[in-house]
């Protein structure tokens, strides 16, 4: 086998994991995609952050020779997908939808000097759009990917390989919402949150009920918060008391992207995580 120098990588980083790492994200070529490597004698092969795409050295001519079309320069589109469910639960955009889904295109990326990455911008891309027709296939469309990735060269790029790109996924902010059930809900109007960090702030405790209809006590927060796989967040619930208050629940649980659903706070429909405390 020859040389295969390196042609491009992409880096994908999402900032609900740890370091930016989503372990088991999958990057599928498309239909077209997946001929055209083949047709230029390109290498695909994944990475723990996304991929390398090389091709070979001696069929270097046939790569040019499919680049030299100004107007139609090489496109290379990828299907991005999450490792579970709740992929497009922690994710911030239009992820998960069946009317529009995330795209970053190379045509508009911008050089991060730090890193020698070039930065691609999220858009939103329609899926009755004429782009949507171009990347993905009818079945495609009615079970989309989480986003889509698109990079271009041309024949003056290949002068200057290999490109380094990075798309970056944003972790979902929600407001928290607090259930309290049980002994927990006793004198609700004494009941607080405390954000030990002293950052954020938790209304004051409304009267709800459970979907079973037992009395439950809520308190949301007063602002979202964005939700991480390993969260830093250190809340306590207390009661306010004569003297000092008392800590109730010393570490309250933090939000999980399984229980999300949306509610309409201020007018406004909002994403809400709810986070049950029986005691």
């Amino acid at each position: 086998m020859g040389a295969y120098p390196l042609l491009l990588s992409l880096e994908v980083a999402h900032a609900y994991f740890p370091g930016g790492v989503c372990r088991g994200l999958s990057l599928e070529p498309s239909a077209a995609t997946r001929q055209l490597l083949e047709r230029a004698g390109c290498l695909l092969r994944p990475t723990d952050r996304g991929l390398l795409l090389a091709h070979d050295a001696e069929r270097a001519d046939a790569l040019a020779l499919l680049a030299s079309d100004a107007a139609q320069p090489l496109t290379f589109d990828f299907l991005g997908r999450g490792p579970d469910a709740n992929f497009a639960n922690c994710t911030e955009g239009d992820i998960g939808s069946q009317q529009a889904l995330l795209a970053f295109d190379g045509y508009d990326a911008s050089a991060d000097a730090s890193s020698g990455h070039r930065q691609l911008r999220a858009t939103r891309m329609p899926l009755d759009s004429a782009e949507a027709a171009r990347v993905l296939s009818v079945r495609e469309r009615r079970v989309p990917p989480h986003f889509v990735v698109t990079l271009r060269l041309s024949a003056d790029d290949l002068a200057h390989k290999p490109w380094r790109y990075r798309c970056s996924l944003g972790a979902r902010a929600t407001v928290w919402k607090y259930c309290l059930f049980g002994e927990l809900a006793e004198q609700p109007e004494a009941l607080q949150v405390v954000d030990l960090g002293q950052e954020l702030r938790f209304g004051p405790a409304v009267g709800e009920r459970l979907p079973d209809g037992r009395a439950m006590q809520a308190l949301r927060s007063s602002q979202p918060i964005a939700l991480q796989e390993r969260s830093a967040q250190r809340f306590q619930l207390r009661r306010q008391g004569a003297g000092a208050d008392k800590v109730l629940v010393k570490r309250l649980p933090v939000a999980s992207p399984s229980q999300l659903h949306r509610e309409t706070l201020g007018g406004v429909p909002t994403w809400v995580s709810e986070i049950y405390v029986h005691r």
